[in-house]
């Protein structure tokens, strides 16, 4: 009798593609995000040779542009501390990012795998996932890019936040 995950099964297929979409839907967030870092570092400079150096940024290097641009700026310690926050879960998605775009994807018959090679031992790495995370991972990056519109929106553009902020503007005006 043949396994439900012989390579020419329905479910194996079907899994496939499941995983597929997910790996779709958190790499196109992961972009997303990494363009809203391109902006935002567009605008804090706010020079027209800004894209010549934000072109060639991976988005660890975004993220070390924007962390001392806003520290050494004229930014309150709330802003500086909401960045710091936005590069942190940053700092955590983009390397689970990272092992899934750069990895090879390996279908097994109960779980799944991304092999990465280790860069200090040449050896091999191999770590299961489940489409789940795949899902989680894309919505925390869906998380971070509205986090960086909202924190650009509010700091650099002067926009209204609701909630909070305007409440506490209000308190304190009175």
């Amino acid at each position: 009798m043949a396994s439900d995950t012989t390579p020419n099964s329905p479910n194996l297929s079907d899994r496939q593609e499941e995983t597929d979409a997910a790996l779709g839907y958190m790499v196109r967030n992961a972009a997303m995000v990494e363009f809203f870092l391109d902006q935002t570092i567009r605008r804090l400079i706010q020079n027209p040779y800004t894209p010549l150096v934000t072109a060639s940024l991976s988005a660890s290097g975004s993220l070390d542009v924007i962390k001392r641009i806003v520290e050494a700026g004229p930014f309150s310690d709330e802003a500086a501390q909401e960045m710091a926050a936005i590069i942190g879960r940053c700092r955590a998605a983009f390397p689970q990012r990272n092992q899934h775009v750069h990895g090879l994807r390996v279908i097994g018959d109960e779980r799944d795998a991304t092999w990465t090679k280790n860069r200090r031992t040449g050896s091999l790495n191999q770590t299961f996932f489940e489409v789940d995370e795949l899902r989680d991972l894309g919505r925390e990056f869906s998380q971070i890019a509205s986090l960086i519109l909202g924190w650009s929106g509010y700091y650099l553009e002067g926009k209204s936040r609701p909630g909070r902020r305007e409440t506490q503007n209000r308190e304190s005006e009175n």
